[in-house]
């Protein structure tokens, strides 16, 4: 390997985020009593993994151009739907059928909305996120379901495998459908040169709306599939189970270095990234640091992020 070649690996995102996150991690084993324990490291990864789901679906839109401010709130309706159709008496697989097919109506809407109406990303997925945050109030009437189907509950906590939690499996599966779904040349190619320069890739032949539409909703569905595992691990629902991930999903998306300006980032980031969040986030709560001072501090590492993406880029 040239000197180049290590300098320029040396020097992407992901390198960096990764091992940072093993400093963190080796400095809290050793100054931290039970930090470095099997136990808290299957939670650790597990609570990264919930975000992991989700930051695949913003990181696809994001290197797109794009961005959806409304997965958090699929990650409640996909929970509340799911947990709704249990305590109907509806089997697990119709629970899961419907919190899906929802999460997918949600990404069409979306891509409706961004293509035929041009309304910008930020602001269709704003209304979104309030349409639903208001339908779930209207239908359930403040008050959450109860029921969790005994299936989701063995796929977020039940072990294939001793000692590895089931949703562990399915993310490893998942990542790597995803991975090779961007490193196609049918898709992630022409996803990361709509991001690039939307007009050139529409001029090189990318059929834009469709792609959008794509896009848009399989942001939605991960954030579907996020919402149906959290119920199963936590073991109920509840009208604000997604809120925090909204910006969560943001934080681990920016710090696996996709660039919000779009059409750059891998999916290695994105996992870096989303295990760099919870490892601060972890520390920050054993510390017993207080609420307000734990989202400051989140908010500033977004922020430092995207100021050093920005340096990094000027100085190319």
């Amino acid at each position: 390997m040239s000197k180049a070649t290590l300098k320029k690996a040396v020097s992407e995102p992901v390198f960096l985020v990764s091992v940072l996150t093993v400093a963190l991690w080796i400095g809290s084993s050793l100054s931290i009593s039970g930090f470095n324990t099997w136990s808290h490291n299957i939670t650790f990864a597990q609570a990264a993994v919930y975000l992991g789901f989700m930051a695949v679906g913003q990181a696809i839109v994001v290197i797109s151009g794009g961005f959806d401010l409304s997965i958090a709130n699929v990650v409640t309706m996909a929970s509340v739907v799911t947990s709704a159709m249990t305590q109907g008496g509806h089997s697990a697989g119709f629970a899961i059928g419907a919190a899906l097919l929802l999460a997918i109506v949600v990404g069409v809407f979306n891509g409706a909305g961004v293509t035929f109406l041009r309304i910008p990303p930020m602001i269709m997925t704003l209304a979104t996120m309030t349409i639903i945050d208001g339908s779930l109030l209207l239908a359930t009437d403040g008050t959450p379901p109860f029921g969790v189907p005994p299936l989701v509950t063995f796929l977020a906590k039940g072990q294939f495998i001793p000692g590895i939690p089931n949703v562990l499996l399915i993310y490893a599966v998942f990542m790597c459908v995803a991975v090779t779904f961007m490193l196609s040349a049918k898709w992630g190619r022409r996803i990361y040169a709509m991001g690039t320069n939307e007009r050139a890739a529409w001029l090189s032949g990318v059929r834009i709306f469709p792609m959008k539409f794509l896009i848009y909703v399989i942001s939605s569905l991960c954030g579907g599939i996020s919402g149906i595992l959290l119920t199963g691990y936590i073991g109920s629902t509840y009208l604000t189970i997604g809120a925090p991930y909204m910006m969560f999903t943001v934080a681990a998306t920016v710090m696996g270095g996709i660039a919000i300006t779009g059409g750059k980032g891998n999916f290695a980031g994105v996992i870096a990234g989303t295990f760099l969040f919870i490892i601060i986030k972890d520390i920050l709560q054993v510390i017993q640091m207080p609420q307000a001072g734990r989202e400051l501090a989140q908010g500033l590492l977004i922020l430092l992020m995207i100021l050093l993406y920005g340096r990094e880029k000027r100085q190319r």
